[in-house]
This record gives structure tokens, C-alpha cells and sequence, in this order.
């Protein structure tokens, strides 16, 4: 048989798989692949783990390389974010909470520009990039490892930290009593009250890695596109797939919507044939992702473990 290895990446089953209260709720395929596979350990989040999985080199730092995906060799991330206090610390949370429009991230982007030491461009509504002449000597946090976490261990760090930290606290300053976030927060929405840096660096990408791509995800498509792989909405029959890797990204898990329907759902489709392709051979290797969580690892000497 020809080698044809398949990983799955699930989104959001996380939490479930680490309370014993929810062990219940697994299905049997679902409980045998965390069973019996072999488990490795791995905390990074769902972003860290697409990088890695088109990355030629293994990835350096805290940081990830957004901003080469844009084609730009210089430059950082520039996200629009909302800083919550609470007690002695402050969390951060990403633009997708925010629901930013393009009449607001125009005028903030205007408003803030005159703190910038270079020229800051709207590439999306939430995704902005400053242009820099070089790659300024900071070592930065990508936007996916502060997300709903305390800033103070993330901030920029290195040569030029306190410069960077001090644009931060002015940019913060700008927007606090800004007139688009007074009217945010008299709709009842979230405020604009602060962005994060990140995304800088230089990314290349693993172009004969994968045979296919599946799934939606902003992340992945941009990777895919770097590499020169098309991405499929939905994956492939698994007796369709031809021989090398495949990757396919499932839609994440919601803990706020019927979690039983979508756990039979996955063992349904995923989980029950992606064995059954195993232990007949149709496939040699498969590995489940969990980001923020481990990986499971199972090939065609464990299969018998999994009946």
C-alpha cells in the first residue's frame, strides 16, 4: 500500500476531554482514538499549530510570522483590541469579539497614526500592518497566545521593549475617550480601547508537504495559498485521498451549543471510518490534533488496539 497519513485537526474539544465530568459524553471511536493512540503533549493554539504545519523550519520564539503572508518582508501586526481591567492586572482580547467596521477602523487607524513611527495600512477591518524600513529588535507575542490571557508576561521584550511598551500605553491613551468609543459603549458594545503588536518575521513554507487541504479557517487559507495548495471547503473521501499527507481542519467545537449532536456528529464522520481506514489498511498513519491540548498519534501496528 502506498503511504497515505492523514491529521485531523479539532478545534475547541479541548476542555471537554480534560473534565472527567464530560468523559461520559464521548463517543466510543472518539474515547479508543484518545485511548489508545499515542498522546504527546502539545499547548499551542490552534494559529501556532497551522504555522507549524507549513513551516519548513521549525518556528522561533513567541512570535508568529503573520505579516509575511502579505507579501511584506518589514513590518508588524497592528490589531485592534479591547484591554479589560481586572483587579492588578489587564487581559486583552482580540478584534473578533469587537465586531469593528470599516468606518471605525479608517478613523482609528487616522486617529492613531500620528504616534506611529511609520505609515499603518488597513489590510482587513481587524487585521492592520505597520510598514517599517527594517525589522525593529523587539521580541513580540503573537495575538493567539495573549487572547483572553493577562498581558504583563507578553509584553514586548528585547532591545527596543520600552520604546514599543511606551507607543502601547500613548496609543491606549488616544483611544480611551475617543468619540467612536464613547458611541460603542453607549450601543452597549465593547470598546476599541487598545491594539496589539505582533507577526513580524520572515515565514517559509513547507511547499511538498501536504497532498490535500481541508477546511475554513482564515489561518489556513493564507498558509495554504503561501505553499501553493489549494484548500478544499470539505474534505475528500477518505477512499479518494491518493498517497502522501492530508490535512483537514474540522469546524470548531461549540461548548455553548448542543455538545452531544456535535459529538456524535464527529464520531459519525470522522473518528468510526478514519479507524476503519486504518485498520484496513486504507490509510498507514492518522493523528488527531487537540490544539491547546495534545496530539494523538495511531498507525497500522495499533490499529487492532482500537476493536
Amino acid at each position: 500500500m502506498a503511504d497515505k497519513s492523514l491529521t485531523v485537526i479539532i478545534p475547541g474539544l479541548a476542555p471537554l476531554l480534560t473534565q472527567e465530568i464530560a468523559a461520559g459524553l464521548l463517543p466510543k471511536h472518539l474515547k479508543q482514538s484518545v485511548k489508545y493512540g499515542k498522546r504527546t503533549a502539545e499547548k499551542a493554539t490552534l494559529s501556532r499549530q497551522l504555522f507549524s504545519l507549513f513551516s519548513k523550519h521549525a518556528l522561533q520564539g513567541n512570535d508568529l510570522p503573520d505579516i509575511a503572508l502579505s507579501g511584506i518582508n518589514t513590518g508588524i501586526r497592528v490589531s485592534p483590541c479591547y484591554l479589560q481591567a481586572d483587579r492588578d492586572q489587564l487581559h486583552l482580547f482580540g478584534p473578533e469579539q469587537l465586531a469593528i467596521t470599516p468606518t471605525e477602523a479608517a478613523a482609528l487607524i487616522t486617529l492613531i497614526q500620528p504616534l506611529m513611527p511609520a505609515q499603518l495600512k488597513m489590510e482587513e477591518v481587524d487585521k492592520w500592518h505597520l510598514s517599517l524600513p527594517e525589522q525593529p529588535a523587539v521580541a513580540l507575542t503573537a495575538l493567539a497566545d495573549v487572547n483572553g490571557r493577562a498581558v504583563q508576561v507578553y509584553l514586548p521584550a528585547g532591545e527596543a521593549a520600552t520604546s514599543w511598551i511606551q507607543l502601547w500605553n500613548e496609543i491606549q491613551m488616544v483611544l480611551h475617550e475617543c468619540a467612536i468609543n464613547t458611541q460603542r459603549i453607549a450601543e452597549g458594545k465593547l470598546p476599541i480601547n487598545s491594539v496589539w503588536f505582533w507577526g513580524k518575521g520572515a515565514f517559509e513554507a513547507a511547499t511538498e508537504r501536504w497532498a490535500s487541504v481541508s477546511g475554513i479557517n482564515d489561518d489556513l487559507s493564507r498558509l495554504a495559498i503561501f505553499a501553493g495548495v489549494t484548500v478544499q471547503p470539505t474534505a475528500s473521501k477518505l477512499h479518494d485521498l491518493t498517497a502522501g499527507k492530508h490535512l483537514m481542519l474540522l469546524p470548531t467545537i461549540s461548548l455553548e451549543q448542543d455538545i452531544e449532536s456535535q459529538l456524535i456528529d464527529l464520531e459519525n464522520t470522522i473518528f468510526k471510518p478514519v479507524l476503519a481506514a486504518l485498520k484496513w489498511r486504507k490509510l498507514s498513519r492518522v493523528r488527531f490534533v487537540f490544539p491547546e491540548l495534545a496530539y494523538y498519534d495511531a498507525t497500522l501496528f495499533s490499529a487492532w488496539k482500537f476493536w
